[in-house]
């Protein structure tokens, strides 16, 4: 009875520890105060119009005086967002005490259209679609993000496609011994995933192995245009290029 009553005892001091020592909301709802949520009241107008999303940024005003706060933030779709920046821009007070940002998802959907209007056009819509990794119908959906499963499904595909197409180009430009080297550090990373991924990444082979894979890829898009397009440092290229030709139209004006 004794020994199992210093037991639990033992026990409980364990848990207090625990909880004092790593329980981090238990200390903040003991400690900050407390907050009420709540639904703002409904504005019964169409969310489409300029003088709704006036009266949305008011009301916002509004709630924050209450508050006695001296800013906000207002989570927005992509609809809205857009003519809502555009009253902020013209309202220093919505400038002010107004932070817009538009939510993770309608986020990630502008990511993918401005994917589809750098490379659509290159290409990548044709690649997708002969790949058959996207239909025809589905194009524009895909393309502008707003089918945002069947967009990350796509991109993914042709970005580790891609990659693997790079990476080959790179080891075959290596010489034997190094080559070698780099298929038994790849061999390595492969066989300790995910358990001992980590620790290999760590490993002095690796990281000489991705510097050269990195010196590799830039020095290629300095050579080549698409390489730097389809690499992601055509706009880099374009400058390093624009560079060069201020330069040498300077050194012939001088002479």
């Amino acid at each position: 009875m004794c020994k199992r009553l210093q037991v639990n005892v033992g026990r409980a001091t364990d848990v207090q520890d625990m909880s004092t020592s790593k329980d981090l909301a238990m200390w903040m709802c003991k400690t900050m105060q407390c907050q009420k949520i709540g639904y703002l009241p409904v504005i019964d107008a169409s969310p489409t119009e300029m003088s709704t999303v006036n009266t949305l940024l008011q009301k916002s005003i509004d709630v924050i005086n209450k508050l006695n706060l001296s800013s906000t933030v207002i989570v927005m779709d992509q609809a809205i967002y857009s003519m809502a920046q555009v009253i902020r821009w013209q309202n220093q007070e919505f400038k002010s005490r107004l932070v817009l940002r538009l939510g993770e998802f309608h986020t990630a959907m502008s990511f993918l259209a401005v994917i589809g209007k750098r490379f659509r056009d290159a290409g990548l819509e044709d690649v997708m679609i002969e790949s058959d990794i996207l239909a025809q119908g589905s194009a524009n959906g895909a393309m502008s993000g707003h089918h945002y499963n069947r967009a990350m499904r796509c991109h993914k595909l042709v970005a580790e496609a891609m990659q693997r197409l790079r990476l080959s180009e790179f080891l075959d430009s290596l010489p034997e011994i190094e080559y070698l080297e780099a298929v038994n550090s790849l061999s390595q990373l492969h066989e300790n995933f995910p358990e001992g991924f980590s620790n290999e990444v760590k490993n002095v082979n690796v990281k000489n192995l991705q510097m050269k894979y990195k010196e590799h890829i830039e020095e290629s898009c300095k050579k080549n245009v698409d390489y730097a397009f389809w690499s992601g440092g055509f706009l880099r290229a374009k400058k390093r290029t624009r560079t060069k030709g201020q330069q040498n139209q300077k050194q012939s004006q001088s002479v």
